[in-house]
């Protein structure tokens, strides 16, 4: 080996001494940050949803809710059901819940929801059922 084990020593302390001072100055809490971040964010304003429901089969019921509040409902013969919803967007995105029914005896059946806001379409999901359903579907 070659060096004096003594310098190795002192090379080796010197970069310890230096990545604690790095790690040290990474982890200091900075003085221009608020001490904390608002309990309640405020949420965005309300804007325009276009919520459509296609069914194949006619349901016995269905109903779409958001935040435990029907936004939309209907039941059969009618195969096609659309409303417009003024709902606040959050960052997190907004949760509906699809809940439908279709007769005994009725075949399997596609459940089709459809979301748009600003003429952009933002969710498309098909869902599959016999019976009933229930699907939570996350708005984005």
């Amino acid at each position: 080996m070659r060096g004096n084990p003594l310098q190795r020593l002192l090379v080796v302390i010197a970069a310890f001494i230096a990545m604690g001072v790095a790690v040290g100055v990474v982890l200091r809490p900075s003085a221009d940050l608020p001490a904390s971040a608002p309990a309640n964010p405020v949420p965005n304003a309300p804007q325009t949803f276009k919520i459509q429901v296609d069914f194949v089969q006619a349901p016995a019921q269905f109903h779409v809710l958001h935040l435990g509040k029907t936004i939309l409902e209907g039941k059969g013969p009618q195969l096609n059901f659309s409303t417009e919803a003024q709902l606040a967007m959050p960052r997190e995105g907004i949760e509906l819940v699809l809940e439908a029914t279709w007769p005994k005896g009725a075949p399997q059946s596609v459940v089709r929801l459809q979301c748009e806001t600003g003429g952009e379409r933002i969710t498309d999901r098909t869902f599959w059922g016999r019976g009933d359903i229930t699907q939570i579907i996350l708005v984005r």
